[in-house]
């Protein structure tokens, strides 16, 4: 993103799932349309990162159904989109 960014001549400060940019800039676009390429391979990311630490007990794959049962309906409900304080 970062790269991108310095080559498009732009710049944003990114807070989780916002960002920071001077009005009508294209990073905004750019930032929006990552964190939506993330959110679609969003399980797949995080059970590689799941199996790279070593969380792969039953007792760990329990406590992530767990969690998925509780986000995956509004993970995959709710895109990323731009919107901006007026």
């Amino acid at each position: 993103m970062d790269k991108t960014l310095i080559r498009m001549e732009e710049w944003a400060i990114a807070i989780h799932d916002a960002i920071l940019v001077l009005p009508g800039t294209r990073a905004r676009e750019l930032y929006v349309q990552v964190c939506e390429e993330l959110r679609v391979v969003r399980n797949i990311v995080l059970n590689k990162y799941r199996f790279s630490i070593g969380a792969t007990s039953a007792v760990a794959d329990i406590a992530w159904a767990k969690l998925m049962a509780t986000t995956e309906q509004l993970c995959s409900a709710v895109p990323f989109r731009i919107s901006a304080l007026k």
